[in-house]
């Protein structure tokens, strides 16, 4: 009985709900029997969030890029231009200097300019000019390095024309033929690059890769 009587035998008090506020909270009114919480439509969906890289890292531009790749067309020419100068002095040296031996340098510079992007991009995550500048070339599902086949399909449609553009010099007419192919390729590949959201130019999206740069916090 004394349990049932309030404090100081006044009337019984209300049972206290173990899940109800404290004494003293505010209790907010029961709704009303037409009211109903808001909410989202049963076919909605939230939108998928769009993968990208981590903090402090963002894609890299355009312009930081093509300036990383002249830093590398100048490095390889250093080294391409000692090896022709072994290749054309030896020629002089036997006299048979001609366009069997500048053939021979182009297929130089070619494998030189395959096996300088493709070990980099592998190996290093990033080619010596990119590395000069804070950039690196990755997988752009899971930021892992490039596969070697990644990688070659990379250089084919990257710095392959070029290479073959130096190729088709020694052909009479077909050189400047297949120089202005190769430069409308390259307006395409840069078009394609500045205008992407996440600067992956054609290059980039047919392999699934993406040049990210680190950021100053």
């Amino acid at each position: 009985m004394t349990d049932a009587m309030g404090p100081a035998g006044g009337p019984p008090g209300p049972q206290q709900d173990p899940g109800s506020p404290p004494g003293g909270w505010p209790q907010s009114p029961p709704p009303s029997s037409n009211w109903s919480q808001p909410g989202a439509p049963a076919s909605w969906s939230p939108p998928p969030v769009a993968a990208g890289p981590a903090a402090g890292i963002t894609y890299a531009g355009f312009v930081v890029r093509l300036i990383a790749y002249i830093i590398d067309g100048i490095l390889l020419g250093i080294v391409g231009g000692i090896l022709a100068a072994f290749v054309v002095g030896a020629s002089f040296a036997t006299g048979t200097i001609g366009l069997g031996a500048l053939g021979i340098v182009a297929v130089i510079n070619l494998i030189l300019s395959a096996a300088y992007f493709i070990y980099t991009w592998t190996r290093m995550r990033a080619s010596p000019g990119d590395r000069l500048l804070g950039l690196m070339v990755l997988n752009a599902a899971d930021g892992a390095p490039l596969t070697s086949n990644q990688a070659t399909m990379r250089w084919l449609l990257l710095a392959g024309p070029g290479a073959l553009a130096n190729l088709g010099t020694y052909g009479f007419g077909v050189g400047a033929l297949v120089s202005l192919l190769v430069f409308v390729w390259y307006v395409y590949l840069a078009w394609s690059t500045a205008t992407d959201p996440r600067r992956q130019g054609f290059h980039d999206k047919y392999v699934g890769s993406v040049v990210v740069k680190a950021t100053l916090s």
